[in-house]
């Protein structure tokens, strides 16, 4: 497998605007093919849900919690 990701912060042009950053998730599943943004019309279902709970995992070393909350939003 091929598998690659990153995650990068969003930040708002007025840095004060604590409620514009965000984060964006880049996958690609083939070897053959380019980091894209994890969307709704790009990867599949399942493709959404492996990179999903692959980032939650990354973050439980960080961050140790019980359990998690996911909405598909």
């Amino acid at each position: 497998m091929d598998w690659r990701g990153e995650v990068l912060l969003e930040k708002p042009e007025n840095k004060l605007d604590i409620d514009k950053y965000g984060i964006a998730i880049h996958v690609a599943f083939r070897e053959t093919e380019r980091l894209r943004r994890l969307d709704d019309k790009t990867q599949s279902g399942g493709e959404r849900s492996v990179a999903t709970m692959l980032y939650l995992l990354s973050l439980q070393e960080l961050c140790p919690v019980p359990f998690r909350c996911v909405d598909e939003d």
